[in-house]
């Protein structure tokens, strides 16, 4: 993921540059106009990344509606059916909300189809399909989402963000936890080293020694049990 700008100074170093293959997704953070004007064109692995990923995507959603991971935790900590007891979870009727409608929320949309969910999906500011030039500030982007959901009357929702849309529903539901009824997040740009907590620092040793230990079962109990620590 990731490469040079492709600007005038760089593009003088390649003169005879015609193609650029790139093995990821969106091309937005490389290409410019100079890349453009010198008819270079551009191939991406977008698409093909998209099916994976969207797959996965469905199958967090449907699973966080179920309360799953909440519900699986509960079980491990209390070894007991209790934590089962009440009103049973599901899918049906139940509203997902989409930040980002580039390939893979396309993708995943069309999935959804398939379901009895009221999907609300949208391009954030100066991204994809929404017009004028992006927010600066990430609160835009989270007022932009709170004002979405209440014109829509659409909450409590399970808010589903990929990159840069998962760090606006991280801030979503920290800031106005009323409207968020679950979370899929799917690489969130959230730089986990300038956010230290001791349930993270308890977490890198405990899955760098099953790591010394090649403990891959350990390694994994590791993970499952820090990403459902909510906190």
């Amino acid at each position: 993921w990731g490469m040079a700008l492709m600007e005038d100074e760089f593009l003088d170093f390649f003169p005879r540059l015609k193609v650029i293959f790139y093995g990821a997704g969106t091309i937005r953070s490389f290409a410019t106009d100079a890349m453009w004007e010198r008819g270079i064109r551009v191939t991406t692995a977008a698409s093909a990344n998209a099916e994976s990923v969207s797959e996965f995507t469905l199958a967090q959603i449907l699973l966080s509606l179920k309360r799953a991971w909440p519900l699986s935790l509960a079980l491990r900590k209390d070894g007991s059916e209790d934590s089962f007891a009440g009103p049973a979870p599901g899918n049906a009727g139940s509203t997902v909300g989409l930040i980002s409608l580039g390939v893979i929320g396309r993708m995943v949309a069309r999935r959804l189809q398939t379901y009895h969910h009221r999907v609300i999906a949208y391009d954030r500011r100066g991204f994809g399909r929404s017009p004028g030039p992006p927010a600066r500030k990430m609160r835009d982007h989270v007022d932009d989402a709170v004002r979405l959901l209440g014109q829509l009357d659409a909450a409590p929702a399970t808010v589903v963000g990929w990159s840069g849309g998962g760090l606006v529903e991280l801030a979503l539901a920290v800031e106005h936890p009323q409207l968020v009824s679950a979370l899929v997040l799917e690489e969130a740009a959230f730089n986990l080293a300038f956010h230290l907590t001791r349930g993270l620092i308890r977490f890198s040793l405990r899955f760098e020694a099953a790591r010394l230990r090649r403990d891959r079962r350990a390694g994994a109990e590791a993970v499952f049990d820090f990403a459902l620590a909510y906190r």
